[in-house]
């Protein structure tokens, strides 16, 4: 186990030992469940929300560019290489 010390405000202290108190676990038990419900929660996050949250929109003209690549693409298939969403996310491309 590793420990760390957080720095939190009385009326969240307050809560989280409510909790604690209510469902007869420890105070750390109460954050280390917060934490996994959390990390949770970020890791499953779908492809569109994560674009949604960090991309910007396009432009109308950039739009119908990239529609028409979908309509009709021009592919070589001895050309390029394939990518995975962990590559695009991180930016190793």
């Amino acid at each position: 186990m590793i420990r760390k010390s957080i720095t939190i405000d009385e009326a969240e202290y307050e809560k989280l030992n409510n909790i604690a108190h209510r469902e007869k676990i420890s105070f750390s038990e109460v954050i280390r469940k917060a934490m996994n419900i959390y990390i949770n929660q970020y890791e499953d996050i779908s492809l569109v929300e994560y674009i949604k949250k960090n991309c910007g929109y396009v432009s109308d003209e950039e739009e119908k560019e990239l529609l028409s690549w979908i309509d009709e693409p021009d592919l070589d298939p001895n050309e390029g290489s394939e990518l995975t969403i962990e590559q695009i996310i991180k930016g190793n491309l």
